[in-house]
């Protein structure tokens, strides 16, 4: 399978919005829809990018910054960092 991913600008370390509620404002509906498209698409990005075995560990962790968190936790933090 091959995923193509458009517009890979999002902030990985970016908590999630709070959980919404019938009376939740527009706003903050956008921006929970942002932050929820951008999750999606690291976690696939991401998911795709590592071995097998590595995938299927990580593949029931719900958001992106878990993800990383655990594989720092694994391998360390890099000394290089893309900014």
């Amino acid at each position: 399978m091959i995923r193509v991913i458009v517009d890979l600008r999002f902030d990985l370390i970016e908590e999630c919005p709070p959980f919404l509620t019938q009376n939740t404002f527009q706003s903050a509906r956008d921006a929970y829809d942002c932050w929820t498209k951008a999750n999606d698409k690291a976690h696939v990005y991401i998911l795709a990018s590592m071995s097998d075995m590595l995938s299927k560990k990580h593949e029931t962790m719900v958001t992106a910054c878990q993800i990383m968190d655990s594989l720092r936790e694994m391998f360390g933090q890099s000394s290089i960092q893309i900014k």
